[in-house]
């Protein structure tokens, strides 16, 4: 991959780990999906060395229990801190990837098996993070009908009812 490719792609991704979704498409968000588990893979790699190097060293007498215990706490802090972190911008993706599938199709279903086999390494499924999306992500996917009414509406029906519905939240 060209280096200007691979700039561009990793400021791109970036923009998401920030929340800027507005800019990235649903091939991309596939693409970021798939970078951010091999990192989330690679950090659960990481983790597990350091914290067996840290039961080594106790072992062997060279750190005290208590050096064991703080480093031990230290590397669960600072991976439970970096998966968070991945795990948002993880589901956002996948949100985003699906943000245009309407329910029932073949489409939204195979979207929807992937997403919870990802979902589920982590102990989250879909269904949980489109409760707490905090969009309207599902009520304009149930449907083509309730999809083509929300389109039909007027720009100013649909600033004052996205108003209304972040004021009730």
């Amino acid at each position: 991959m060209p280096l200007e490719s691979l700039v561009k792609r990793k400021k791109a991704v970036l923009e998401a780990l920030s929340g800027d979704l507005n800019k990235i498409s649903a091939d991309q968000a596939t693409d970021y999906i798939n970078d951010i588990n091999k990192t989330l893979s690679k950090s659960d790699s990481s983790f597990e060395k350091k914290i067996n190097q840290n039961k080594e060293l106790y072992k062997k007498g060279l750190i005290t229990q208590n050096e064991y215990k703080s480093k031990e706490k230290e590397l669960q802090n600072e991976h439970d801190s970096t998966t968070s972190a991945y795990l948002t911008t993880l589901e956002k993706m996948i949100l985003k990837q699906g943000e245009h599938l309407t329910k029932g199709t073949n489409q939204y279903q195979h979207w929807e098996v992937e997403a919870n086999n990802i979902l589920s390494r982590y102990g989250k499924n879909l269904q949980d993070i489109i409760g707490q999306s905090g969009t309207a992500f599902e009520a304009i996917t149930k449907s083509t009908g309730s999809l083509k009414a929300w389109n039909s509406m007027p720009s100013e029906v649909k600033k004052i009812t996205w108003r209304q519905f972040k004021f009730c939240k």
